[in-house]
């Protein structure tokens, strides 16, 4: 946690700071990925800074997500290997990214473009002597995102987006267990209260 709070507290005064006039934002949503774990929470932190002929706004958005589950792995190629039940996974990501929308009657279509970092881990329940494996690695991650937001009043933004990753290198837990991959894309859906 240490080696991450730096980057976080970078990321929050970039969006709690600047032009008093500027509108943010902050908001919860569910989040679902290709590969395990699948299901998990993300939070967001928005600051709109222009807008051009109240059609189009610049902004930047903070993101931190959390996934977790327990399932069954197996070792070897195609999954032929050693068995082991109860493996807790878990990954935690924060980023930033740029955000351009544009305003058109009741939505806001968007796309955003930013890094991050994410952090794997894996907790084999294991009773075989000798068996190593790695259980927590990190990476940078390059991230791009389309999205649409609805307009429900002055405050309410329910909004639904796919994000697509970039992991700038491959995690060793990919070698060790092959039907094991680290998730390239997710689908959030969420609420974001304006102010």
């Amino acid at each position: 946690m240490k080696r991450i709070t730096p980057y976080l507290l970078a990321i929050a005064a970039l969006i709690f700071t600047g032009d008093a006039l500027a509108q943010g934002g902050i908001g919860a949503s569910y989040e679902r990925r290709d590969d395990e774990p699948k299901e998990g929470i993300g939070l967001r932190l928005e600051k709109t800074f222009g807008t051009v002929d109240d059609i189009v706004n610049l902004g930047i958005v903070g993101h931190t997500s959390f996934f977790s589950s327990t399932i069954t792995l197996r070792s070897g190629e195609n999954g032929s290997g050693l068995i082991f039940s109860d493996t807790e996974l878990s990954t935690f990501d924060f980023g930033g990214a740029v955000k351009l929308a544009v305003n058109v009657p009741l939505v806001t279509p968007y796309v955003m473009g930013g890094i991050g970092f994410e952090n794997y881990k894996i907790r084999v329940n294991s009773t075989f002597d000798g068996l190593d494996f790695p259980d927590d690695e990190s990476t940078m991650v390059f991230n791009g995102t389309a999205g649409i937001q609805v307009r429900l009043g002055s405050s309410i933004r329910p909004f639904a987006e796919m994000r697509f990753s970039k992991n700038t290198k491959d995690y060793s837990f990919e070698e060790t267990f092959r039907d094991l991959k680290a998730s390239k894309n997710r689908i959030a859906i969420g609420v974001q209260l304006q102010f």
